[in-house]
């Protein structure tokens, strides 16, 4: 049997994959608190066993998706525009285990899309239920001119 692979990094063998895929979710079942980290981890371990003929990406992203949504983390969405840094971020999780990059690369976009949610009204807990990330819309300030502030005796 060839081995799998997808770009150069090799993936579970198809008499591999039902035995891993339920390796890797009775462990992710055992979690109870789930991070971003440790979802990021997940997520590199569901693309790296590759268990679908096509669509593994998109499927992985949207269960990590869901995922923080369940957790209470900020979602995000792998945008097409940054794709690239997102596949070698993957790629240094993967084969050097290096994490920090997937993480970084993480923790961009929930900015990016805690950004655009705020710009929709948005504002408000992820979850209810989980008292974790929440979405808070700025006050909006008049900027003053310092002079001006200043004759005010408002700290600069």
């Amino acid at each position: 049997m060839f081995e799998n692979e997808v770009g150069q990094i090799a993936t579970a063998a198809v008499d591999q994959v039902e035995e891993t895929m339920y390796s890797l979710l009775l462990g992710y079942n055992f979690k109870k608190e789930k991070d971003l980290a440790y979802l990021a981890s997940f997520h590199a371990c569901f693309e790296q066993i590759h268990p679908f003929a096509d669509g593994n990406g998109r499927v992985a992203r949207l269960l990590l998706y869901k995922e923080c949504l369940k957790e209470g983390i900020t979602p995000f969405i792998v945008d097409d525009t940054r794709k690239a840094d997102y596949y070698n971020a993957l790629e240094q999780f993967q084969v050097y285990d290096n994490y920090k990059l997937l993480i970084d690369y993480f923790v961009s976009e929930q900015k990016s899309y805690a950004n655009y949610l705020k710009n929709k009204g948005f504002e408000g807990k992820i979850n209810d239920s989980k008292d974790r990330d929440t979405i808070k819309k700025k006050s909006k300030i008049i900027e003053e001119s310092p002079k001006k502030a200043k004759n005010k005796g408002l700290p600069l």
